[in-house]
């Protein structure tokens, strides 16, 4: 063990230095935000309807800040993807299907301990890009990030100019028929 660190846990047992004024939060990775964005978005945690085709897929998460890793009570993550067929509703001949034009899209606050969570399908690929979620988050004192989250194992990942290690997560498959996965967010302000 290093003298530091020796050092540090000796200070953080001693309660003179808390643990959490050592955490280090890096950043998520911006990316970019793509053609298909809609501003204004409803809020709403239901992402896709009900009757919508294709694998159901619940996204949770937590949006922190780069001092401290803070949890950001009231950031606003908004998020969109393609359908499973890899087409974006406002785009094309689908652009009538929803009136607004925001099926697949919406926004949320997160929570006092900076959570989120929201329930949509699985996106699915077009042309040679992977699957992915566009997100925009903002919050007041933080900042704003435009980012994507990409899912493990997506064959097209080595191959996609935009996608980046650090934001590809892993999808969890043991719930049944809905799929879960996690990814959490760290505004740099």
């Amino acid at each position: 063990m290093t003298t530091g660190r020796r050092l540090i846990l000796k200070f953080g047992m001693l309660g003179l230095m808390p643990f959490s004024a050592f955490a280090v939060c890096r950043q998520t990775e911006p990316n970019a935000l793509g053609p298909f964005y809609r501003r204004d978005a409803p809020f709403r945690s239901a992402i896709a309807a009900p009757d919508e085709p294709g694998q159901i897929l619940r996204v949770a998460g937590k949006v922190s800040g780069v001092g401290g890793c803070r949890p950001l009570a009231g950031a606003v993550v908004d998020i969109w993807h393609a359908n499973e067929e890899g087409q974006y509703y406002d785009v094309g001949s689908e652009a009538g299907s929803d009136p607004q034009g925001y099926r697949l899209r919406g926004r949320l606050l997160t929570s006092g301990a900076g959570e989120y969570e929201f329930l949509t399908i699985l996106p699915g690929t077009y042309g040679s890009r992977p699957r992915h979620i566009h997100y925009v988050v903002h919050h007041p004192q933080a900042g704003s990030l435009i980012t994507q989250l990409y899912f493990e194992g997506d064959p097209r990942l080595d191959s996609d100019f935009l996608a980046r290690e650090s934001l590809v997560m892993a999808i969890d498959k043991s719930s049944g028929d809905t799929l879960k996965i996690r990814f959490d967010i760290v505004l740099g302000g």
